[in-house]
């Protein structure tokens, strides 16, 4: 995608972590409507996964995989380094609190990453097929790696999550490409104002998967303080391993970016499955990366100023 300019989606991308946010407060400080949400965050997610996947060519899956080295060295990263992470938490924080770090450690790239690498200098090109191998990969990598990294700890079905994230991430996909076969023009329309339609339902999927722990994250604020020092190191260790694995500057900026953006939307609807001590993680790092990309675009600007 080219970022213009003026361009309505452009600048509704541009305020993306403004919109996760207002969905987070919405959830804290609403949680009764978005209690009327919840019913429906799975359909919410499986719409916001398939249009996402209107832009991604069979074609250019094919040219990532070529790049196998590039594609692989990213899959690890943000999977399994970043689980690893996570494990090394284990022993200072709750079983089910844990859990909820482990989800959002072997979550997927998130959606939005095509955009945010190119609006950073990053290569979109890049940066869009990694973010497809990554979700269709994790219908097996997520449950196998929290099997691997809390299974000892918790409890968990493994083929229950990989349920949820074929429902969510590989039937939209498949839908997507029948979409674009039997239904082509509905595909301009989507790809056109895609970033804003996955925008509102981004804020909503919050909004529906956060109202149920709205009491419990208000009840433990010390332990969501402490939550943003992993929430951090997820941030921060992949992003630096991808920019120093880069070859020029444009391909650390993917790799970096690639490396460490979790698909909050997918990570937060596994953990609401499990309770409200799990969604703590998963929470504390939607807000503190949505404020880290908030920084960034502001030192971005103050830069081209």
């Amino acid at each position: 995608m080219e970022l213009r300019e003026g361009d309505a989606d452009t600048d509704i991308g541009r305020y993306f972590w403004a919109f996760i946010l207002f969905g987070v407060a919405l959830g804290l400080f609403l949680p009764a409507y978005g209690l009327l949400i919840k019913p429906f965050v799975l359909p919410l997610l499986a719409v916001l996964m398939l249009v996402s996947s209107l832009s991604i060519s069979l074609g250019k899956l094919k040219q990532c995989a070529k790049g196998w080295r590039t594609t692989l060295f990213v899959l690890l990263v943000q999977f399994v380094l970043v689980g690893a992470i996570a494990y090394a938490f284990k022993g200072f924080f709750g079983e089910e609190v844990f859990l909820g770090l482990v989800l959002i450690a072997v979550a997927p790239s998130a959606i939005s990453l095509s955009f945010f690498a190119e609006l950073f200098g990053g290569s979109a090109a890049l940066a869009l097929p990694l973010t497809a191998f990554s979700n269709l990969s994790s219908v097996v990598l997520t449950p196998l790696l929290v099997a691997v990294f809390a299974g000892a700890q918790v409890s968990v079905n493994p083929s229950g999550i990989a349920q949820t994230i074929a429902l969510a991430v590989l039937l939209p996909f498949l839908a997507a490409k029948l979409v674009i076969a039997r239904l082509p023009a509905l595909e301009k329309p989507l790809l056109a104002h895609g970033l804003g339609i996955n925008t509102v339902i981004i804020a909503l999927l919050m909004w529906g998967n956060i109202a149920p722990s709205a009491s419990f994250i208000f009840a433990n604020a010390q332990l969501m303080l402490w939550l943003a020092v992993p929430a951090f190191a997820f941030c921060a260790v992949p992003f630096a391993v991808g920019w120093i694995s880069g070859k020029n500057r444009e391909e650390r900026i993917t790799l970096g970016v690639a490396s460490s953006l979790k698909n909050t939307a997918l990570a937060i609807t596994l953990a609401s499955a499990f309770g409200s001590a799990v969604m703590a993680g998963p929470v504390v790092y939607t807000v503190l990366s949505s404020g880290l990309l908030a920084a960034m675009q502001l030192a971005l600007r103050k830069r081209k100023a």
